[in-house]
């Protein structure tokens, strides 16, 4: 345990609240057209931990910008935008195929200085299948249904504020740009802020509304614990609980903001956490800390630790108790290399776009450049051809893996655009079956098992489906004999033990007629020589004359008997 978090136990505070009906501009036309993937296998030759890769089309001066998937019952779909100029990519990887939306009429030109910032949101339960796309520096978000192609603005502000905005935008004014928590999209729910900004906008598509919540201080980070309780932290780090409640009809009437105070333990250091989605279940959890327990729970990532559970939170008020598992904080600048894409930056700020959190493995898996991977993980001699590395935290088997994640085909030379976007030049999303999804700087889209459980089962399929399994192979081949039957006989004993096909003289051959054997038609009995089996045609066995049939079944069962009776002695 690092660290304990406690509700201020003072008078609760309560927080304005205002409602806006939300406002759905549909935009004229939008270019759309289908197109087929050419889907690799990438377990053909050798079992990895990836399955499988295709590419999406796209000109190899643009760059992808996100991925999101929504997850189906049966199968998922995988959403990827770009940023130069502006479009979506939707998959369907069951059926092999995509579709392509050009949204460069609907975005501002990205000529000149204007460089999007775009975050993609998949929406679950009657809104499957479609998405939310926001644009941080201008702050537009729009409603995107791929089936039907069409494309909607989401206005949350009067026409004046919308004018504003546009205005203040055009002139570049310096402001900060606004930030989306997407934690419950599939809830259709999520939250947009501007840093620094006292303001926060709740925008829930089931009932058609946005609420405005008015904060005692600027938030610098929202993020939603639940679909009612959402954690701001301010500009000197001090994490706060709020807590909204609704009437009947879905309306948000009151929302109640507490202190959390954090307190840690021992000389465990206090960093900023992101908070992951989902959580785990019990037999997880209690592998994670090692002690049984049934708790909600929510797990968080930081600069010093690869990973954390904080159990309890959000629905316990009492003492919440995080774990985590500490680490030593990463380079936030990259050293100089001679690698086109190892420049010197920051760390990207788009950390949920490079962080998957896959709740039925008990897996935390970060995008990491390989400027940040221990050296020690890197052979020597390598050639480090790679877009980064793939780090798997296993919560519940305390394990630490680096997948190496192949090198794009093509890199957009726009190189300060790919590092605001991803320092790993790889953006990622957990999919339906606890697996994973990334897309690198080439638009190469990639399907990932990384679970344990999952990858051992894998491969006892994949090992069945080579033959490798170490069980006897038997190849049964079909074939038309053409030749009619004469009677049962036990024919003659080859003492060579040469393989016989068809016929009707040797005993032990296979597709042949009259005599014991495997595969044929007409024989008393069975009798394996171990070679290959040719097999006639059930039609061709169907065939036989009843009387053949009668005279087969007599010779055989006399030659069990006389096998019974010499045993008996």
């Amino acid at each position: 345990m690092t660290s304990l978090w406690n509700l201020s136990s003072g008078a609760d505070r309560l927080c304005p609240v205002e409602f806006r009906e939300l406002t759905l501009k549909e935009h004229s036309w939008v270019e759309s057209k289908a197109y087929k993937l050419d889907k690799v296998d990438a377990r053909s030759s050798r079992f990895t931990e990836q399955q499988s890769y295709w590419n999406i089309s796209m000109h190899e001066s643009n760059i992808v910008a996100d991925v999101a998937v929504t997850i189906g019952e049966e199968k998922d779909t995988v959403h990827v935008v770009t940023c130069n100029p502006v479009s979506l990519h939707t998959i369907y990887p069951e059926k092999q195929n995509a579709m392509y939306m050009d949204l460069f009429d609907v975005f501002p030109t990205t000529l000149g200085a204007y460089r999007p910032k775009l975050k993609i949101l998949p929406l679950g339960q009657q809104l499957s299948g479609c998405v939310v796309l926001h644009e941080e520096r201008a702050n537009l978000t729009w409603f995107i249904n791929p089936e039907t192609t069409t494309v909607s603005r989401i206005q949350m502000t009067t026409f004046m504020e919308s004018l504003t905005d546009h205005v203040a935008w055009r002139f570049q004014d310096e402001k900060q740009p606004y930030k989306i928590a997407p934690e419950c999209s599939y809830e259709n729910i999520f939250i947009l802020y501007q840093y620094g900004s006292e303001h926060l906008n709740v925008v829930d598509l089931n009932v058609g509304l946005s609420f405005t919540v008015t904060l005692p201080f600027g938030a610098s980070r929202i993020q939603m614990a639940a679909q009612d309780k959402w954690m701001a932290t301010d500009a000197d780090e001090r994490k706060h609980l709020l807590t909204s409640t609704r009437d009947k009809s879905g309306v948000i009437t009151a929302c109640k903001i507490q202190a959390l105070n954090t307190k840690p333990v021992g000389d465990a250091q206090q960093a900023v956490d992101v908070l992951l989605p989902g959580e785990l279940e019990s037999s997880l959890l209690s592998k994670a800390i090692g002690q049984r327990i049934t708790s909600p729970n929510r797990a968080l990532t930081s600069a010093d630790s690869y990973a954390s559970v904080a159990v309890g939170f959000p629905d316990l008020t009492s003492e919440i108790e995080v774990f985590s598992f500490p680490r030593e904080p990463l380079q936030e600048v990259s050293p100089q290399s001679k690698d086109s894409l190892d420049i010197e930056q920051p760390t990207s700020r788009h950390q949920l776009s490079t962080v998957a959190f896959l709740p039925s493995s008990g897996q935390v898996v970060k995008a990491l450049p390989t400027w940040k991977v221990p050296p020690n993980v890197i052979p020597k001699g390598s050639k480090q051809d790679h877009s980064g590395y793939l780090e798997v935290i296993d919560l519940a088997q305390h394990k630490l893996r680096y997948i190496p994640i192949p090198a794009p085909a093509s890199r957009s030379p726009y190189k300060s655009w790919l590092q605001e976007i991803s320092d790993s030049n790889v953006v990622i999303s957990p999919k339906r079956d606890g697996g994973l999804v990334t897309v690198d700087t080439g638009g190469c889209v990639r399907l990932w098992e990384t679970g344990v459980s999952d990858l051992e089962r894998s491969l006892v399929e994949w090992r069945r489906m080579l033959g490798s399994d170490d069980k006897p192979l038997q190849v049964t081949i079909e074939r038309e004999s053409g030749n009619p039957v004469s009677g049962p006989k036990h024919g003659k004993v080859d003492s060579t033990g040469a393989p016989h096909v068809g016929g009707n003289t040797w005993a032990g051959g296979t597709g042949g007629r009259d005599t014991p054997g495997l595969g044929g038609k007409g024989g008393p009995y069975r009798l394996d020589a171990g070679h290959p089996v040719y097999q006639v045609s059930d039609a061709e066995k169907d065939a036989v004359p009843e009387e053949v049939k009668k005279a087969a079944r007599e010779m055989g069962q006399k030659a069990f008997k006389e096998r019974l009776t010499v045993k008996s002695f």
